[in-house]
């Protein structure tokens, strides 16, 4: 299992204003996408998550601490944790959020 790297013409080459975070997403040509992938045998890749916390909802990558961040800002709420439920519905799972 690896993350996996993409390269072509049309790719961007960096983020603005995030040193930090073009440093490590963008090397020598190609970039990191965060996706974890396996190749069979036969060549065939097969998506097996992220390699960071984010959560794809609804097609938009999501950071659950920014959704937790939110949630503790409204005096009421003590605790939470935002944790990914998967869905079926496709051949990509989508990650729902479910509150606690």
């Amino acid at each position: 299992m690896g993350e996996l790297l993409v390269s072509g013409p049309s790719g961007a080459s960096s983020y603005w204003n995030q040193r930090d975070k073009t440093a490590h997403t963008f090397e020598g040509g190609w970039i990191r996408s965060g996706d974890k992938y396996v190749v069979d045998e036969d060549g065939y890749y097969h998506y097996f998550g992220r390699t960071d916390d984010m959560l794809k909802v609804g097609g938009i990558w999501v950071s659950p601490f920014e959704v937790e961040s939110a949630l503790l800002a409204e005096s009421r709420v003590l605790e939470v944790a935002v944790v990914a439920q998967e869905d079926e519905a496709g051949p990509i799972k989508t990650q729902k959020p479910m509150w606690c």
